[in-house]
């Protein structure tokens, strides 16, 4: 019987893997897709995602067996099978990362729902930080979901009392408000975007308001540190760091290190 149930578990486990990858390639699509709004050729409907993936090269359509995460962009040693163009590494990156956040719920919670609603956060995590590094912008689509998403989670699953949800969404969203203002009132320039104000308020609504000085903390040290080192191997300062990526690094970093959930 022991041996039966750790064989299911086994199955059980290499299906949501599976299943983990294939949300990844969907963002590693949304991720292209979203900033440059492209839905079946058209560029008036930012929100929708139909249409078969092509290659960005050529344009023609994948075929399904180029569609298995990870062992199609492998077995086609990273090129298109039509036009043999090298395909950017962006989407296997982007799979192995969303991965990476399926055991990364493993190990926070041994709730399963909690699981689950952290898995949602994180892929959110992954579509946004992928569109902040490339484009350095954080589509208010996304963001603002994510913020009321983890005040109706906390609303039913309570990860943290409704109350402190709701307390934490405004003080992400104030925090690098004051700091924006403060730093532009000093030096004329802007510190951060709007959409960093509104992913550290979907921060907070879903961790509560003690989850925003951690976050912040590690955003900040390794923001900084992306930055020095950066600029060391350029041998130039850095003018601007997407910080989005960085929220989310925070986030996970405080998801690890919290025992309450």
């Amino acid at each position: 019987m022991l041996s039966m149930f750790t064989l299911e578990s086994i199955f059980i486990f290499t299906i949501l893997l599976g299943l983990s990858l294939s949300i990844g390639s969907f963002v590693g699509m949304a991720s292209y897709r979203i900033p440059r709004k492209i839905n079946l050729g058209q560029t008036d409907h930012p929100y929708l995602l139909g249409g078969r993936s092509q290659c960005p090269q050529c344009n023609r359509g994948l075929r399904n067996r180029d569609l298995v995460p990870i062992l199609s962009y492998l077995l086609l040693r990273g090129n298109c099978f039509f036009c043999n163009k090298k395909i950017s590494g962006r989407y296997l990156f982007i799979e192995l990362a969303a991965c990476a956040c399926f055991l990364i719920c493993i190990l926070a919670s041994n709730d399963n729902l909690v699981r689950i609603s952290l898995f949602c956060f994180m892929v959110g995590l992954l579509l946004l930080s992928t569109i902040d590094i490339e484009h350095g912008l954080l589509p208010d689509q996304i963001t603002l979901p994510l913020l009321w998403i983890g005040l109706i989670v906390n609303l039913y699953f309570e990860l943290v009392p409704l109350s402190a949800a709701v307390l934490g969404a405004t003080l992400g969203y104030v925090t690098l408000w004051l700091l924006y203002w403060i730093y532009k009132f000093l030096r004329g320039k802007e510190a951060f975007g709007y959409g960093d104000f509104k992913l550290l308020a979907a921060t907070g609504a879903w961790f509560g308001f003690q989850s925003i000085p951690s976050t912040l903390l590690y955003a900040s040290i390794t923001g900084l540190i992306w930055a020095l080192l950066k600029g060391f191997i350029e041998k130039s300062p850095i003018r601007s760091v997407p910080f989005g990526p960085f929220i989310s690094f925070g986030v996970i970093i405080y998801i690890l290190s919290s025992d309450t959930l």
